[in-house]
């Protein structure tokens, strides 16, 4: 049993033993935690700053290859951002999360980005959901914003107010 709530870097080594194992070579796995402050909002991510770019994960739930990718420009007036790769044969489903937020029940919220398509040709869905865990499997109450067929070319900027509910 090992106490990993405080913030910082553990390492896990987990092994076994067997009696008369063939190979004691592949009995041990390392395996690197880092317990993150969560971000206490107002909270932004300009996608410039590798400390915070390291907390972000992303999932390429399809596993076709295409997915979520922080690029150093592209971004508005060129600066750093999130960019994903398209696919014309499959749909994304692929997932950008951030890192864990200190949300407060009963409090009203709002998030707000700037979003475009590469070309209208290649219209694209996007979602915005509050997850308890890094995981489209731990995705939680209603959807805060649903963009079908998106086909602006230029930045757009987008919001939605919420309150936060525990659940």
């Amino acid at each position: 049993l090992s106490d990993m709530s405080a913030l910082g870097n553990y390492a896990l080594n987990v092994y076994t033993t067997y009696t008369g194992d063939a190979n004691p070579f592949n009995d041990t796995l390392f395996y690197s935690i880092e317990n993150y402050i969560p971000a206490v909002p107002p909270y932004s991510i300009s996608f410039d700053d590798d400390s915070v770019n390291n907390q972000l994960l992303v999932t390429d739930e399809n596993l076709d290859g295409y997915t979520w990718y922080l690029m150093s420009s592209g971004g508005i007036n060129n600066s750093a951002c999130a960019y994903y790769s398209f696919n014309q044969n499959e749909p994304a489903n692929d997932w950008l999360f951030t890192k864990c937020l200190y949300l407060i029940a009963g409090t009203n919220y709002v998030i707000e980005f700037y979003y475009k398509v590469q070309g209208a040709a290649y219209p694209e869905n996007l979602k915005v959901q509050l997850s308890k865990a890094p995981s489209p499997n731990a995705v939680f109450g209603d959807t805060l914003l649903n963009l079908y067929n998106v086909t602006d070319t230029a930045f757009t900027d987008k919001n939605a107010s919420f309150v936060f509910a525990l659940r």
